[in-house]
């Protein structure tokens, strides 16, 4: 026998979940085909559902869609959303990102420990940015950062020392062959060990530090906890991270006597009072700070040399410019970086390998709007998040000339050069607070290496097999090159 107020139960419950079904259709098919984005091009699923862009982000694959599928056959503006728009049009991007300075979207919250805990990279709240930076901005002074040169020549000088044990080992007539791309990476998280959290992590020396690994594990940890809420109960938390930082910020307090002035202690010097940071904000930017200071930089150089391994013409010409500047200096002692910031081929060099591969192959800063922006003629409503693709402008033949895709240093030398197409630390308020510390390390590292190596290139590689989550990387997480020193 039926319970008659079970059935009723049951029946309003159908009721119920068929409208919102319903109401979810409708909204979907709305947004998609009648609401404000739906004239900009781009796939017909895009505009329906954000499951394409996400799958392709799982894989760290979605730099190559953006760049070698959407643009070339959409155009400067394309759908890549339900709300998400990717703009290649240097007049805009220069609107958003440098005139009038949008907000970050609500997206970067997914790189958050916690929805409520912002940091410098994660934050949306232009008034927290500004204040937090105002804090961290010592730290990363013209001033502040020559003084750490010391520290960042002792890890490049246990670099160059590995590679010549490595040549003494095999044949110092042969070479050795030497994994570049990882050396790259090691380095610079031993810099930004030494210089930021008072030690190296030996990384060069042993290779084997657990940190590096458990910030990536972190992270992935983060994007698939925020990014898909329904799996958080399913994905364990991991102490590693928080113990570390939470150890390296309880000595340091305890520490007598004069304290070492690196980064770690700028940050723990930040504020007075009740505007000191928590201990939770000081390990969260000691986080941001790792990999901001180690994969973007490594990445970077690694495709420095690597360029000019491919470019004959070009490495001899930087290699000539640095012999002559440095003809008195032993090649096992590294350049001052007072000298090797005025070189013009070595800066040469550098702009236009961050021009050809920035670090924002993904589509660079994701802005959104605090109101409907009409831009050019396009309509950017409320909410919307922008993803500024600096990328394709520096890839863009109309800004840069038919030669934009070869490597052309020189180029860097004219008159015209479309410095409103070329954003390597991005720009505004939101440009990237460590510049002047990569632009040292780069600099340090390819001026010494190139002083006392040879190196020649391995045939069958393939250096654009990127994948990126938040930073580039290589996919196979190596590249192999042969090494000599220099007669």
């Amino acid at each position: 026998m039926a319970i008659p107020y079970v059935d009723d139960a049951v029946n309003a419950i159908g009721i119920i979940s068929i409208a919102l079904l319903f109401k979810y259709m409708f909204r979907t098919i709305y947004v998609a085909y009648f609401g404000p984005l739906s004239k900009i091009p781009g796939p017909k699923l895009s505009a329906l559902s954000a499951i394409p862009l996400l799958l392709r982000g799982a894989k760290g694959k979605r730099w190559h869609w953006y760049q070698r599928e959407l643009r070339p056959k959409y155009g400067k503006i394309v759908r890549i959303g339900p709300d998400m728009i990717l703009v290649s049009d240097k007049d805009i991007i220069r609107q958003i990102v440098v005139k009038e300075d949008w907000p970050k979207g609500e997206f970067y919250k997914i790189f958050r420990v916690a929805p409520h805990l912002h940091t410098l990279f994660s934050t949306t709240d232009k008034a927290f940015h500004k204040e937090r930076r105002r804090l961290l901005a010592p730290a990363f002074s013209i001033k502040y950062i020559r003084s750490l040169e010391p520290y960042m020549s002792m890890c490049i000088r246990n670099l160059n020392d590995k590679i010549d044990s490595l040549i003494q080992e095999n044949s110092p007539t042969d070479g050795a062959v030497i994994d570049l791309y990882r050396m790259m990476v090691n380095t610079t998280l031993d810099s930004i060990g030494e210089t930021a959290f008072g030690g190296t992590f030996n990384m060069v020396k042993e290779g084997n530090h657990p940190l590096p690994k458990e910030v990536v594990v972190e992270l992935s940890r983060r994007i698939r906890r925020n990014g898909f809420p329904i799996l958080k109960p399913f994905i364990k938390s991991n102490r590693y991270l928080y113990d570390f930082s939470s150890e390296l910020i309880r000595r340091r307090r305890q520490e007598a006597g004069t304290r070492r002035k690196d980064i770690l202690q700028i940050i723990l010097d930040a504020g007075e009072g009740e505007a000191a940071l928590p201990d939770i904000d000081i390990y969260e930017q000691i986080i941001e700070f790792l990999i901001g200071g180690s994969d973007t930089t490594s990445f970077s150089t690694f495709f420095v040399l690597i360029m000019l391994l491919n470019h004959p013409s070009k490495i001899h010409k930087l290699i000539e410019e640095l012999d002559n500047e440095f003809v008195d200096l032993p090649r096992n002692e590294l350049p001052k970086h007072e000298k090797l910031k005025k070189l013009p081929y070595l800066n040469a060099v550098i702009n236009e390998t961050m021009r050809l591969w920035p670090i924002s192959l993904d589509g660079g800063s994701g802005r959104s709007p605090t109101e409907d922006k009409i831009i050019n003629g396009v309509l950017f409503p409320k909410g919307t998040l922008v993803l500024t693709n600096f990328y394709a402008l520096q890839h863009s033949a109309e800004y840069w000339g038919n030669d934009v895709d070869e490597f052309v240093p020189e180029r860097w030398f004219k008159d015209d050069i479309p410095y409103d197409a070329f954003y390597p630390f991005s720009a505004g308020s939101r440009n990237c607070i460590g510049q002047n510390f990569a632009l040292l390390e780069m600099r340090l590292i390819i001026s010494s290496l190139l002083r006392r190596f040879r190196f020649e290139d391995i045939p069958g590689q393939d250096y654009s097999d990127i994948v990126q989550f938040v930073t580039p990387s290589l996919a196979q997480n190596e590249y192999k090159v042969r090494a000599w020193n220099r007669s």
